[in-house]
């Protein structure tokens, strides 16, 4: 069996990195109506968790699978 050529493996980075920020909205969504409409009283200090999980998931929304994923550290080590 031949291995994929470049052009597919690239199609399927980019598939899994839309797919990686797919998955963060529905995160988000919940998170945010907690903050917002389920606990609004609360303080930064008692809901930090929640505002950290949110800037995570943010953070997956806007880089996708990122540059430290497995399929990224490999490649740099064959390609300097």
């Amino acid at each position: 069996m031949q291995a994929p050529s470049p052009s597919l493996r690239n199609q399927l980075r980019h598939i899994v990195g839309l797919l990686a920020r797919l998955c963060s909205l529905p995160m988000l969504g919940v998170l945010f109506i907690c903050v917002i409409f389920v606990h609004p009283d609360w303080a930064l200090e008692q809901g930090q968790f929640a505002w950290l999980l949110i800037i995570l998931y943010g953070g997956r929304l806007l880089t996708g699978r990122g540059s430290i994923s497995i399929q990224g550290d490999s490649l740099r080590r064959i390609v300097p």
